[in-house]
C-alpha cells in the first residue's frame, strides 16, 4: 500500500503537516462563525415577535457556523492548532445557541430542578440536601457546587455562574474529544472531522447545553479518557498523567452516574486488552492501577447512592428494554417517527432531512468499521471506538418503543464518540468516496463531504427536538421550554412566601417552576388506579377529588386557565399524573375553575391565567354544601 500524509510513521507526517498558525483562514472562520450566531440570535428576536421568516434565518445561521468550519477541516492545508481553534470556537458558538434562546433564566426541565439544589446548598451550606425533583442530583453535586461556590465568590447569579461554568464544560468537551481521538488515531485531521460528526449528535447543542450535571460530566469525561491515553507514555509523563486522571475520574464520579459508569467501564476494558496484548509491564501497570481505582470508586459511590440512582435510571431502563420486548413480540406497534400531538408535528422538509441524516449514518458506517481495520493503529482505543460505534445500530431500535426512545436519545452523546472517529477515519481513508463522487456525483470529494456533514448536523438537530423546542415565542401548553413564561416565574416567586413543606399539585410546568422557586413539595401517583391529575378534569367537585386532596394532603392547587386552550404539546398535562393514557380534546374550562366555585377552598393568588387555591379551610372541617 502506498505511503500517504496520513498513514506515514507520525514523526514522517510531522513534517509533512503545515505547523504553526494560519490567521487569515481562521481569522475569516472565526468572523463567519460570529456571524453565524448573530443570524441566530435576529431568528430568536424574530420568533418572540411571531415572525415567518424566523425559522428559516434560523437554519441559515446554523449552517453559516457549520459549513465554512467543516469546508476548512476536511482539507489538508490546516495546521494542528487551526483545528483545534476552529473546533473549539464551533462547540462554544453553537453552546450559545441555548445561552441565547433563553438568555435570563433556566427554563430546562433539568435545568429548573437543577436549579433548586444550587440555590439550597446556598441556603444550607450542605451539598447532599434533598432534591424533590430528581433525588439522584443531591447524590452529584458536581455541578451544583462549582455553580455555588462561584456564585458565593464573586456575588453574581446562580444563572450567569451556572453558563460559565458550562461554557468551560463545552470548552473541555471539545478540546478533549480532539485530543482524545488525535492520540489515538496519530492524526489532527481525523481528530477534527470526528468533533464535527460529534456536534452532529441530536444532544449537543441543547440539550448537552443546559444547566445540567451531564453537562459538565461530558467535558470531564473527554479530559478523563484523554489523560488516561497518556497513562501509557513512558517514564515520568505516564505517571504524571496517572494523577491526573485519577483526580479527573473522582470529579466525573462525583458530577454524573451513568457519564461515569461508562468511563470506568470503558478505562476496565482497555486495561483487560492491554494486558492481554502483553506490553511494557510499567504501561500496563499504570492503566490497571487507573481501572482498578476507578472501578473500586465508582462502585463504592454508586453503592452509596443506589437508592437514588435506581429511581433515576431504573425507570427508564426497565421501561425501554420492556417496550423493546413488547414490539418484537408484536403485543404493542412500533412507535412511528415524528409522531406527535396533532398541531405539534415537524414540517416534512426537517422530518425528511432527520431521517436522511440516519440513513446517511448507517450507510457511512460500515465503510468506518472497515477503515479503522485497514489503518491498524498502533493503539488499542482506536478499535474502542469502533466498537462503540456499532452501538449506534441498537440504540436506533430503541425509537421504535415510546419508553426506549428517551433512552436512545441519552445515549447519543456517547455512540457518536465512536461514530464521530469512524466516520473521520472512512473520509481521511477515501473508501469509494473518489469514484463515487467523481465518476457518479462528478464533485469534489472535499464539497461531497462537506454537504454530507451538513445534512447529519441538521437531521440531528431535528431527530432529537421538537419544532418548539427550538425557537421562542408565545406561551404554547405543556411544551418544554415554551410553558415558561414571565408570568408563570412571577406566580412561583410569588409562591415562594407560602409556608415551607406544603403540599401543592399543579401541571408540569407549574410543578416545576414553583418546585425551582419556593419550598413547597410537589405531589405525584395514583389514586385508585386514576392519575391524581383526574382532580383537574371534572367540572364538578366530587367525592373523589375530595379524597385525593385529603390522601395527598395538598394544601395548594396550582391552574393555568391555558391549559383549556390547547392540547399538550408534549403529550400529557401532568407529569406522572396522567388521568387516562392521551387527550382528545383539551381539559375543560369549567373543570379548571371549579375551585374558584367551591365554598371550602380560597383563592389566594391571580395573575390573569395563573390561580393559586387553598385548600386549608377543608381540613378545618369546612364541608361542601
Amino acid at each position: 500500500m502506498a505511503t500517504t500524509a496520513e498513514t506515514a510513521p507520525a514523526a514522517i507526517r510531522a513534517r509533512s503537516v503545515p505547523r504553526g498558525w494560519t490567521p487569515r483562514p481562521l481569522a475569516g472562520l472565526i468572523v463567519t462563525t460570529a456571524g453565524g450566531v448573530l443570524l441566530v440570535a435576529i431568528a430568536y428576536h424574530g420568533a418572540r415577535l411571531n415572525k415567518g421568516w424566523a425559522d428559516p434565518v434560523f437554519w441559515v445561521g446554523l449552517l453559516l457556523m457549520f459549513l465554512p468550519v467543516c469546508f476548512r477541516l476536511t482539507g489538508r492545508q490546516a495546521s494542528r492548532g487551526e483545528r483545534l481553534c476552529l473546533v473549539i470556537a464551533l462547540g462554544l458558538a453553537l453552546y450559545s445557541i441555548k445561552v441565547l434562546l433563553e438568555p435570563t433564566l433556566f427554563t430546562f426541565h433539568d435545568e429548573l430542578g437543577q436549579y433548586r439544589s444550587a440555590v439550597d446548598i446556598l441556603r444550607t451550606g450542605s451539598l447532599y440536601t434533598r432534591n424533590p425533583v430528581v433525588p439522584a442530583y443531591a447524590f452529584y453535586p458536581g455541578l451544583l457546587s462549582l455553580t455555588a461556590a462561584l456564585s458565593r465568590l464573586s456575588g453574581l447569579g446562580i444563572f450567569v455562574c451556572g453558563v460559565s461554568v458550562l461554557a468551560v464544560a463545552r470548552l473541555l468537551l471539545v478540546g478533549g474529544l480532539f485530543l482524545l481521538i488525535e492520540r489515538l488515531s496519530d492524526s489532527p485531521r481525523i481528530a477534527g472531522l470526528a468533533v464535527l460528526v460529534y456536534a452532529a449528535n441530536p444532544n449537543f447543542v441543547f440539550f448537552d447545553s443546559q444547566f445540567g450535571y451531564e453537562s459538565l460530566a461530558l467535558g470531564l469525561a473527554a479530559m478523563t479518557l484523554w489523560a488516561a491515553t497518556a497513562v501509557l507514555e513512558r517514564r515520568g509523563a505516564g505517571l504524571r498523567a496517572l494523577l491526573v486522571a485519577a483526580l479527573l475520574n473522582v470529579a466525573l464520579i462525583l458530577t454524573h452516574h451513568l457519564t461515569s459508569y461508562a468511563v470506568s467501564l470503558a478505562i476496565v476494558i482497555w486495561a483487560v486488552v492491554e494486558l492481554v496484548r502483553r506490553r511494557s509491564w510499567r504501561e500496563t501497570l499504570r492503566l490497571t492501577l487507573l481501572a482498578g481505582f476507578s472501578a473500586a470508586a465508582t462502585v463504592a459511590y454508586a453503592i452509596w447512592s443506589w437508592p437514588a440512582t435506581v429511581s433515576d435510571i431504573g425507570t427508564s431502563v426497565t421501561g425501554s428494554i420492556n417496550g423493546l420486548i413488547s414490539v418484537l413480540t408484536s403485543h404493542v406497534a412500533t412507535r412511528h417517527p415524528y409522531t406527535a400531538v396533532p398541531g405539534y408535528s415537524n414540517p416534512v422538509l426537517e422530518r425528511i432531512v432527520g431521517l436522511a441524516s440516519v440513513a446517511l449514518l448507517l450507510i457511512a458506517l460500515p465503510w468506518g468499521l472497515v477503515a479503522v481495520w485497514r489503518r491498524r493503529p498502533r493503539s488499542t482505543g482506536l478499535f474502542g471506538l469502533a466498537a462503540c460505534a456499532a452501538l449506534y445500530l441498537p440504540t436506533l431500535a430503541l425509537r421504535l418503543t415510546s419508553g426506549g426512545s428517551e433512552t436512545s436519545n441519552r445515549t447519543s452523546e456517547f455512540v457518536f464518540v465512536g461514530l464521530g472517529a469512524v466516520l473521520a477515519v472512512a473520509f481521511v481513508a477515501r473508501l469509494g468516496s473518489r469514484a463515487i463522487s467523481r465518476r457518479v456525483l462528478r464533485t469534489p470529494p472535499r464539497l461531497l463531504a462537506t454537504l454530507y456533514l451538513g445534512v447529519v448536523f441538521v437531521g440531528g438537530i431535528t431527530v432529537g427536538n421538537a419544532l418548539y423546542e427550538l425557537l421562542p415565542g408565545n406561551f404554547q401548553v405543556a411544551a418544554a421550554n415554551r410553558s415558561v413564561d414571565p408570568e408563570g416565574v412571577f406566580a412561583a416567586r410569588w409562591a415562594a412566601r407560602l409556608p415551607a413543606g406544603q403540599n401543592f399539585l399543579g401541571d408540569e410546568t407549574d410543578e416545576e417552576l414553583f418546585t425551582a422557586f419556593t419550598r413547597l413539595s410537589q405531589q405525584r401517583g395514583e389514586f385508585n388506579n386514576r392519575g391524581i391529575g383526574v382532580l383537574f378534569t371534572d367540572p364538578r367537585l366530587n367525592p373523589l377529588d375530595l379524597q385525593i386532596i385529603s390522601y395527598y394532603k395538598l394544601r395548594y392547587l396550582v391552574v393555568d386557565k391555558r391549559d383549556s386552550t390547547a392540547l399538550p404539546a408534549d403529550g400529557h398535562y401532568f407529569e406522572g399524573s396522567e388521568p387516562v393514557p392521551g387527550y382528545r380534546h383539551p381539559v375543560a374550562r369549567s373543570a379548571l375553575l371549579k375551585f374558584g366555585r367551591a365554598p371550602c377552598i380560597d383563592q389566594v393568588f391571580s395573575s390573569g391565567h395563573l390561580l393559586i387555591y387553598d385548600t386549608e379551610p377543608l381540613g378545618r372541617g369546612c364541608h361542601e354544601g
